[in-house]
């Protein structure tokens, strides 16, 4: 099968595969650690095997908070999620950690605004003996498929505000954040 490559008037590169499914080159992203912000229900900072880790204590009201700032190269109209890696020494049940985006649209919204929010729809990691103490990955839909949080188009330059908190699960083992293998995707 034969590729092309071509440049649209959006200014953008794409490739079109022989199946005919068209994709921006040099879109994805990512990379790097984010910032997180602790406040009074953070989880505790703590290092296990050489690596810092947030504890996410079971049943708790456990949160953190980063900011994400959309890139000049976003395609509008695409997806923005977070990955990130969790572990927990549970061997049954489930645990639930899941994200709150909230858009700040640059010279529209102040920064104080929620009106514009949305929870991600990750499904709960089942624990068992054959992957307990296993980091999982963990993939966060911070936006729509569409680029969209709470029916409003994110823009390049925008502002996403992202609470990370415990939604639940039936474990009662803590479930550990390796906050700093985070990675934002822009798709």
């Amino acid at each position: 099968g034969f590729y092309k490559t071509y440049v649209k008037t959006d200014g953008r590169m794409y490739i079109l595969n022989p199946a005919g499914l068209e994709q921006q080159l040099g879109a994805g992203g990512g990379g790097g650690s984010l910032k997180w912000i602790e406040n009074a229900k953070a989880p505790v900072l703590e290092v296990e095997n050489f690596v810092e880790v947030y504890k996410f204590e079971s049943g708790s009201d456990n949160e953190l908070y980063c900011t994400v700032r959309v890139p000049a190269s976003y395609a509008p109209g695409t997806q923005i999620s977070m990955r990130g890696l969790f572990y927990s020494i549970s061997t049954s049940n489930d645990f639930l950690i899941r994200t709150q985006t909230t858009l700040i649209r640059s010279e529209v919204d102040e920064i104080t605004s929620t009106t514009n929010q949305r929870t991600s729809t990750n499904s709960a990691i089942t624990m068992s003996s054959a992957n307990d103490n296993e980091p999982q990955k963990v993939v966060f839909d911070l936006t729509s498929a569409t680029g969209q949080i709470n029916s409003v188009a994110v823009s390049a330059g925008d502002l996403i505000i992202v609470r990370l908190h415990d939604a639940g699960g039936t474990s009662t083992d803590p479930v550990n954040f390796i906050h700093t293998a985070t990675e934002v995707t822009f798709s």
